[in-house]
């Protein structure tokens, strides 16, 4: 009987380590405003590119 519960607790733990580590995680952005022009990569973002701002 011991080591059937230690199975399922063993079990359980390696179910519960699994469910928690897995997963996608989205963002949607509603805005960007890139101040310095600057890509990520440090290159200057190309002109004409960028949607006009309106604000």
């Amino acid at each position: 009987m011991g080591r059937l519960c230690l199975l399922l607790v063993v079990s359980l733990s390696l179910l519960t380590c699994q469910v928690l580590s897995s997963g996608v995680f989205e963002l949607k952005l509603q805005e960007f405003l890139n101040k310095k022009g600057i890509a990520g990569n440090a290159n200057c973002c190309p002109a004409g590119s960028a949607h006009p701002q309106g604000h």
